[in-house]
Order: structure tokens, then sequence, then C-alpha cells
């Protein structure tokens, strides 16, 4: 078998796996989270380090302009796209708080951390 059948095949067992599990009724509770905070206005903050937090800018650019269809802006910020924020903030306090600090900062009542 290659490379490529085996980590298809990897692939196809892990979602299998997931599906089997309680991790999907997580998954719905977290998507439902989401959709709700969007849809009343509130805003999602995602966070993430290294690929991730290239992971949390190119979401919240998708979701802050259109993905598939026109439709209004929703209310989403990167957290790690700050660079200001997150050099200033880690100097002085530390880099373990850089996320919770602009979530005090932007985290409303509604908001959905992710």
């Amino acid at each position: 078998m290659s490379e490529l059948n085996e980590y298809l095949v990897r692939s196809a067992a892990a979602i299998t796996a997931m599906v089997e599990s309680d991790l999907t009724s997580e998954m719905e509770r977290a998507v439902t989270a989401v959709v709700a905070a969007l849809s009343q206005g509130k805003a999602l903050l995602i966070c993430g380090n290294g690929g991730s937090a290239s992971d949390a800018i190119h979401i919240a650019g998708e979701l802050v302009g259109r993905f598939l269809k026109e439709r209004k802006a929703y209310h989403v910020i990167a957290l790690p796209a700050n660079a200001a924020v997150l050099t200033a903030w880690g100097n002085d306090y530390g880099f373990d708080t850089v996320f919770s600090r602009q979530v005090e900062a932007h985290g409303a009542a509604g908001a959905v951390l992710l």
C-alpha cells in the first residue's frame, strides 16, 4: 500500500472513531454556540499559537469577509493577529495571558471563544 493510501486509511479510521464517540455531540454544541453568537451579532474570538494562529486569522478573514455567499459581516476577531498587543502584553506580563487579556478587552456577554 502506498504512503498516500495508508494516510487515507488512517484518516478514514480517525473519522469513523470520531463519529462513534461522544465527540460529535461536543462538536454540535460548539457549532450551535458559534452560530447563535454570530446570528445575534455577538463576537467570536479566535485564538491559536503557531500554525493555529494562522488558522485563526484565516477563519476570521472568511467570516468577516464573505465565505461562499454574499452576506453581512460577522463580528469575528482573530486574537493572534494583533502583534502589538501580543508582544507588548507578553513582554510586560508574560505570554501565558496574551489571549485572556484580549478576551477581557473584547469578550462581552454572549461572545464565544474558540
